[in-house]
């Protein structure tokens, strides 16, 4: 037997090192961005994307999406210089589901103000129909714009029927200052807006109308109560408040004073005397 003293035991656990040599590695984390999931966008990630397909009718709507999304500024722009571009050679119907995107994802006002005149060509009808579309700013900007339309024309019908009231007839003597002419006839003018007739030399002003080029021009609407002037700065009436109601899908309308009767309610079964 050895003579060697004896080892004493360790009280204590002695600390193992890891045998890797190599430094510690931290955890990472890849932050993706997915423009359906909005905790990603709280969150802060972002992700940068490359869309290669062009524009087109089919990959518009994706298109927008993706670029607000991922925040894209080049596809934005994209998709703005296609619509303005190409929203005048598409049906009002077309226009109004990109006026619609537009204003959905916030897109600037000038891509707006490309649409608003093809989406103006419907028919009150289909805007009524598809309002939820729009914004009530852009469909007020709407009316308001058809509504001055409806003006337009109407000057228009007005200066085309006037024209059509001054006519010429060939006689044989001016009746305003009895010109004649041996073996020929007198051609006579007939001006109804100066409310005048004659020859050329005695009647040398023009169509009175012409010469205002419609800066004074007035229409004016005959109701059962008066006469009203009509243009963008006329108020209604009040016998025209039935009217509106019905078109604004109201059954209250507006009364005078003067035509109510009675507000209490009529009852048909006899009033109780108190004992």
């Amino acid at each position: 037997r050895s003579h060697s003293p004896r080892k004493e035991r360790r009280n204590y656990e002695e600390k193992v090192a890891s045998r890797s040599k190599s430094p510690q590695k931290r955890r990472s984390v890849t932050n993706s961005f997915d423009y359906l999931n909005s905790q990603c966008h709280l969150e802060g990630c972002s992700a940068s994307i490359v869309v290669q397909i062009a524009v087109s009718d089919d990959t518009l709507e994706t298109c927008v999406r993706l670029s607000r999304g991922f925040q894209a500024n080049g596809l934005t722009v994209r998709c703005s210089k296609f619509i303005i571009e190409n929203v005048h050679s598409r049906q009002p119907i077309v226009a109004l589901c990109w006026l619609n995107w537009c204003l959905k994802h916030r897109f600037d006002e000038q891509v707006q103000s490309a649409c608003l005149p093809i989406v103006a060509r419907l028919s009150l009808a289909s805007l009524e129909q598809h309002r939820r579309m729009m914004s009530e700013r852009v469909f007020a900007n709407i009316l308001a714009a058809k509504l001055r339309g409806c003006y337009e024309k109407a000057v228009h019908v007005f200066r085309t029927i006037h024209q059509m009231d001054h006519f010429s007839v060939d006689v044989e003597q001016c009746p305003r200052c009895g010109r004649t002419r041996e073996g020929m006839r007198v051609k006579i003018n007939a001006i109804p807006c100066r409310k005048q007739i004659g020859c050329d030399r005695c009647q040398r002003q023009g169509c009175e109308l012409e010469e205002k080029a419609g800066e004074d021009l007035q229409f004016f609407y005959q109701c059962p109560h008066a006469l009203l002037p009509l243009n963008d700065t006329t108020d209604e009436y009040y016998c025209r408040s039935r009217m509106l109601a019905v078109h604004l899908g109201s059954a209250y309308f507006a009364k005078r004073p003067e035509d109510m009767t009675d507000l209490k309610p009529h009852t048909s079964s006899p009033s109780r005397k108190k004992k």
